[in-house]
């Protein structure tokens, strides 16, 4: 399954995001919202029936802490 954005897009909102925390002085952001992980990383499940949360970190990596089978479904169409 294809991205729902380009990769350019995508990389172009870690970078916005990582400038936001550098100027906040943060080393990370946790995003619970299933908006916030679509946004950043094209991740588009329901996430309002179990507990999930995306972090990303001042480098720009991004880690998923969600179920099992939903951990599969994460890695089809985000980045």
């Amino acid at each position: 399954m294809a991205l729902h954005f380009d990769v350019s897009e995508y990389e172009g909102r870690i970078v916005k995001c990582r400038k936001s925390m550098e100027a906040r002085r943060l080393d990370g952001m946790l995003l619970f919202k299933q908006e916030s992980m679509y946004y950043l990383t094209g991740f588009d499940r329901i996430g309002y029936l179990s507990f999930q949360v995306l972090y990303l970190d001042s480098k720009g990596a991004v880690s998923l802490l969600t179920r099992a089978p939903d951990a599969v479904l994460a890695r089809q169409p985000s980045r």
